[in-house]
């Protein structure tokens, strides 16, 4: 009786979990996809950022782009634990070195996305700095 039970259950669970992760995951694919296509070319062109944070202070450096077309740079500030704090900072035109302020940088682990873009390049860095 009691295995009848413990196979009852375990059907249950098997027919009620159907160990999809993801809603969409070809497009959730895609996505790493583009982000790993991005980092390469970083790493192929011998292109990249430092990205810093202290107190209030952001700061963005970059080696090796070449400036004969105008960058955008977007930058995600991501609170793992708070995404209320999240922020993110757009930059079109000029060159990709800029720094900020934000009273909104509160002290914790904050994790740092770049993107940087042209007609002609895109690269992505990342980076996790603790407050």
């Amino acid at each position: 009786m009691l295995a009848i039970g413990d196979a009852f259950i375990v059907r249950l669970a098997i027919s009620s979990r159907t160990g999809q992760m993801d809603e969409k995951p070809y497009e959730s694919g895609q996505a790493y996809q583009n982000i790993i296509n991005e980092k390469d070319a970083a790493l192929h062109d011998g292109v990249t950022a430092t990205i810093s944070l202290e107190r209030e202070l952001v700061q963005v450096k970059t080696l090796g782009l070449r400036h004969d077309k105008p960058w955008t740079a977007e930058l995600r500030l991501i609170r793992p634990d708070n995404d209320s704090l999240d922020q993110t900072l757009e930059i079109d035109g000029g060159g990709p070195d800029f720094s900020f302020r934000s009273a909104a940088i509160k002290p914790g682990l904050w994790l740092l996305q770049l993107t940087l873009s042209n007609e002609k390049a895109r690269y992505y860095f990342e980076s996790r700095s603790v407050l």
